[in-house]
């Protein structure tokens, strides 16, 4: 017998809500050919997001760039020069993002990235006078180092010293007027460490909008504790509903009641993620999990993982309920679901969908539910402690 396609379009209008809910981030970035604006993006969000193809033009000199499944969106210059040509670049971004700021949430300049090349060794009146026109958008303006030679753990003091020139003109950036020094890319002859990466990303992260922060956590791949924290809301808010769901009782046969809650965390779990996965796929993984338990339906899964691991629930039909099994159950659903997305965002897209198609899926998610179910007193104390 099949799964119960039903559930599996309740999944996907689920994720299609949460990822609606989560938004889109959108960065402008600048700055000369050459200073490794690409390799900052895609260092960042893990992808191929910056210009590997053709974008939307917004202006004659600058293009948009949107990740398909990553909540992410680019605006580029196209690498200019100081003094004229700079000028024509600022007057369209402005009216661009004046026109942009009109408009939906998801559709504005969220904040700018200005970077300059640490070899250059310089910072030119020009690009000080670019710089404050920029945040003279009311835009966040960050200007961030790029390719900065680190080799253990020691920053190369030329990088230091344009920092430092940097800084002291006092600039109207944010989080402030020192720059952000990075290295986004290992070189063992030049620049043998990376740098700078969670500095950059906690320092936008501080300066963007609250309402596309979420979108921001989620298309970035560098700090899984910013997702872990995003997908401990939801699981809370899904034990809390389940409890309530089985407040009175419910017979066990019932189990699929609880399901349109844990359907929601889920979804929400997955967009808390960014996972860059079909969400296609996403389906056929859960649904991989119901059915290897010999269940066609996620009623008599959940009542089988209830009688499986519930001390005392003995048989689908002598047994009912109570908030605290729901509750746990809900938990340990929501942590092991946490486990396979996280596993998915580490992977390129090769091994996500090798992945997805193995036993490995259900796997890591029953290892993950049964560890959790263990320690669901601890993790529920955990998860309330957590900050919203």
């Amino acid at each position: 017998m099949g799964l119960d396609p039903g559930w599996a379009e309740d999944f996907q209008r689920r994720f299609d809500e949460e990822r609606a809910k989560i938004g889109r981030f959108n960065i402008l970035i600048c700055g000369k050919t050459g200073v490794g604006k690409s390799t900052l993006i895609n260092a960042i969000f893990g992808s191929d997001v910056a210009p590997t193809g053709n974008g939307v033009p917004v202006t004659v000199d600058t293009e948009y760039f949107a990740h398909d499944r990553l909540p992410v969106g680019v605006f580029d210059t196209k690498g200019f020069e100081t003094g004229e040509h700079g000028d024509t670049i600022l007057e369209r971004l402005g009216v661009e993002i004046s026109r942009r700021r009109q408009g939906p949430i998801n559709d504005q300049v969220h904040a700018v990235w200005y970077v300059v090349r640490s070899g250059d060794r310089r910072f030119e009146d020009s690009q000080a006078g670019f710089v404050t026109r920029l945040a003279a958008f009311d835009l966040p303006v960050l200007i961030v180092l790029s390719q900065v030679p680190v080799r253990d753990g020691h920053i190369h003091p030329d990088a230091i010293e344009l920092a430092a020139a940097i800084e002291s003109r006092g600039l109207p950036t944010q989080p402030g007027p020192a720059p952000i020094l990075t290295n986004a890319r290992v070189d063992p002859w030049v620049t043998p460490e990376l740098c700078g990466l969670h500095e950059l990303l906690d320092a936008t992260a501080e300066v963007i909008p609250a309402s596309v922060r979420a979108a921001l956590e989620a298309a970035q791949r560098i700090d899984l504790q910013r997702k872990r924290r995003r997908a401990k809301l939801a699981i809370r808010a899904a034990t809390t509903a389940a409890a309530g769901t089985c407040a009175v009782p419910l017979p066990i046969a019932d189990a699929a009641a609880l399901f349109p809650v844990q359907m929601g965390m889920l979804a929400a779990v997955s967009a808390a993620y960014g996972v860059p996965t079909p969400s296609s796929r996403l389906v056929q993984a859960f649904g991989s999990i119901v059915m290897a338990t010999g269940a066609s339906t996620i009623g008599r899964y959940l009542a089988g993982t209830i009688v499986k691991f519930v001390p005392g629930a003995g048989s689908v039909t002598g047994f009912v309920i109570k908030a605290g099994v729901a509750s746990s159950v809900t938990l340990a659903m929501g942590y092991g679901w946490m486990a396979v997305n996280e596993r998915l965002v580490r992977m390129t897209d090769e091994e996500a969908a090798a992945f997805l198609g193995s036993d490995g899926v259900k796997d890591a998610f029953v290892a993950a539910f049964r560890d959790a179910w263990t320690n669901r007193k601890k993790l529920a104390a955990e998860i309330e402690q957590d900050p919203q």
